[in-house]
């Protein structure tokens, strides 16, 4: 079981950090008419939401591997 952790960790992580983009994001489009609009919520969104793939690529290509393992002795 605990060969499973850091892979489910590093996916659940990278689900939560897409989810907190998403909202940077939805925050940043409600701003866009504006004359103050923030144009750094908008890179911060995209940096996170790409973080946020990489993170559960990560994750779940560690899950595969350690069910490969686990599988294969």
């Amino acid at each position: 079981m605990e060969r499973y952790l850091p892979g489910a960790i590093l996916a659940g992580a990278g689900v939560a950090v897409y989810a907190i983009g998403c909202v940077l994001f939805l925050a940043q489009r409600r701003q866009r008419g504006r004359k103050d609009a923030s144009k750094s919520l908008f890179v911060y969104a995209i940096a996170l939401m790409v973080l946020a793939f990489a993170a559960l690529g990560a994750g779940l290509f560690a899950l595969e591997v350690a069910q490969y393992h686990a599988v294969s002795g």
